[in-house]
């Protein structure tokens, strides 16, 4: 009920909730809201039927890298997933994503625009004491950067080291950096790209 006007205002959906929310996102959508949505948690099989209908009810989408297989892009190396996605994405005559995030694990994540263009960002090089939250980490900073007028590669660079900084800890609340310490390390994860 609440008005978006003169807002940038996201309805997000984890992956469980998706199913059940459609129509909500719908609503929500027609009033004006951005709205995206994570794989985690959906069924593989919710995935396969209902593919195109995701793509045209979310203005993001986050998969990981299973996903690629279960939404019909292969399970082959994901790069060759993320240049499919791409040519789907240019091709896109109904609604699509603004964008749609695939998150490779310790491979960091790509983006692909609207238009077509990917994105990609490594992770850092971390030692990985707990996975416990590192996709919450990637997607809410995604989230945070994006939704405040940030291009895609800087957002998934941020959100990138985000989930690489959850890893180095036990337990989902341990880490919460700041703006200014992910810009930080920034060029720390630009070097490892370079030499990855």
């Amino acid at each position: 009920s609440a008005d978006p006007t003169g807002l940038n205002w996201c309805l997000h959906l984890e992956g469980y909730q998706v199913p059940t929310q459609l129509a909500s996102i719908e609503q929500a959508r027609a009033r004006g809201f951005t709205t995206s949505m994570q794989s985690t948690g959906l069924p593989p099989q919710w995935l396969r039927q209902y593919r195109n209908r995701m793509f045209e009810s979310f203005d993001i989408v986050m998969l990981h890298q299973e996903s690629l297989d279960y939404v019909g892009l292969g399970k082959d190396d994901p790069t060759s997933s993320i240049r499919r996605l791409a040519e789907l994405a240019k091709a896109a005559r109904a609604p699509w994503p603004r964008i749609v995030v695939v998150t490779l694990g310790k491979h960091g994540a790509a983006a692909v625009t609207q238009d077509g263009a990917v994105v990609c960002a490594p992770a850092l090089p971390v030692t990985v004491v707990d996975t416990t939250g590192a996709g919450d980490s990637f997607v809410g900073c995604f989230l945070a950067v994006w939704l405040n007028c940030a291009d895609a590669a800087l957002a998934i660079r941020l959100a990138c080291i985000a989930g690489s900084l959850q890893v180095t800890r036990f337990g989902a609340q341990e880490i919460r950096p700041s703006a200014s310490t992910l810009a930080r390390l920034a060029p720390q994860a630009a070097a490892a790209a370079t030499h990855a």
